[in-house]
């Protein structure tokens, strides 16, 4: 993924994990870090999503959006942030 570091993103319109719709555009002026991920609650992505949980304070500081990224059903979403304290909007990409 590091060759993916610093390009732009296509413009996207994707649910998180509450349902709600969520669009690059709408993100227009921030920087973003996008960390994708290939599905939910599997062992390396829960280390990789709680580690930007913990680090989100100081990217807010920055103004910076953190949005995680994979595959996975809305409900997957959901289910894989309620049960590992995630604080990241995890976008569903189905």
């Amino acid at each position: 993924m590091g060759q993916l570091e610093g390009k732009a993103a296509p413009a996207f319109v994707l649910k998180n994990q509450d349902g709600e719709e969520l669009s690059l555009a709408s993100l227009k002026g921030k920087t973003v870090v996008l960390f994708a991920y290939p599905k939910a609650s599997t062992p390396g992505c829960t280390i990789e999503a709680k580690e930007f949980t913990e680090l989100l304070p100081q990217f807010r500081k920055r103004d910076v959006a953190v949005l995680g990224i994979s595959a996975d059903s809305e409900k997957a979403q959901k289910n894989f942030a309620t049960k590992s304290c995630l604080a990241v909007p995890l976008l569903s990409d189905p």
